[in-house]
């Protein structure tokens, strides 16, 4: 029989590189919502965060910005 390459070389730098950045996404994503919770003391994956929210800040990724209306794009006749 012919000797086999094992499996892990199989994966090339394209499957590395899509791991990678779905772990780093995932982490982004969970430090932003620990960010944006008011809770006074976080614990996750083992990382542990005592902190005091403030009240001053505002939440500003829920403002709605007054944009100009956006012109028609029908055909003219």
């Amino acid at each position: 029989m012919a000797e086999r390459e094992p499996y892990i070389y199989m994966f090339d730098d394209i499957f590395w590189l899509t791991i990678a950045g779905t772990f780093f996404a995932f982490l982004g994503v969970a430090v932003k919502a620990c960010l944006k919770s008011n809770c006074t003391q976080i614990k996750f994956l083992g990382f542990e965060c005592v902190r005091e929210p403030s009240a001053d800040e505002p939440d500003t990724e829920d403002l709605e910005m007054a944009l100009p209306p956006i012109p028609s794009r029908t055909a003219r006749r």
